[in-house]
């Protein structure tokens, strides 16, 4: 422990002490002086007061910042852990009723691929898998990455055709897209079509299977 640090947590602790002394003193006199055991002037009176209720305003506000750093922080890594270990990223999008599940998974050497099948939800529950996503290539994580991007294919279902007419020249034709992922309170991101200025919003939560 460096002479700095020593000397910083001392004036701290002095700096505690003292502001426990005043406010000790503070609220005693004040407290004498509203049940007329010391007699002030109400102009003092009302400034003891005042600078009570600003001495218990710092209190709360100290403790309150002091809970906030204490808080655990978010993980802004993407790391090989968070993404495979045994779960099932469930991403939603409410306006279309489609609701996304995802998983990362090692492959034989070692690398991680991406699976997705985006589902129509209906009100019934039934669930029609209408999209395929697939990782081109896989990929490997370095350490500390903030995000990750690879290349991810994207292809309509049969069932896809059914339910939206419109998109039958469309079926099983692959389109690649540019995914980016980073760390948040689960993962977010965004999915490209190559050759578009299209960008598909993404924010993946951890389920577990």
């Amino acid at each position: 422990m460096s002479l700095i640090t020593v000397n910083l947590s001392l004036l701290t602790v002095i700096a505690v002490i003292i502001f426990l002394f005043i406010f000790t003193l503070t609220a005693i006199l004040t407290l004498l002086s509203l049940i007329g055991k010391v007699k002030i002037q109400p102009y003092y009176q009302k400034q003891l007061f005042r600078l009570v209720l600003l001495e218990v305003a710092a209190v709360v506000i100290g403790f309150v910042a002091n809970q906030l750093q204490l808080k655990p922080t978010v993980d802004m890594f993407v790391s090989e852990e968070m993404l495979i270990s045994g779960q099932v990223w469930d991403s939603g999008f409410p306006e279309k009723s489609w609701r996304t599940k995802a998983q990362f998974k090692k492959n034989t050497d070692g690398k991680i691929e991406f699976h997705a099948t985006t589902f129509l939800v209906r009100s019934d529950t039934s669930a029609i898998p209408i999209i395929n996503w697939q990782s081109i290539e896989p990929f490997v994580l370095e350490e500390q990455m903030k995000e990750v991007t690879f290349l991810t294919s994207f292809k309509w279902t049969a069932e896809a055709g059914n339910v939206y007419p419109e998109l039958k020249y469309e079926i099983e034709k692959s389109k690649v897209g540019i995914l980016k992922l980073e760390t948040d309170i689960g993962i977010r991101g965004s999915w490209i079509p190559e050759g578009t200025t299209e960008n598909w919003g993404l924010m993946f939560n951890r389920t577990w299977q």
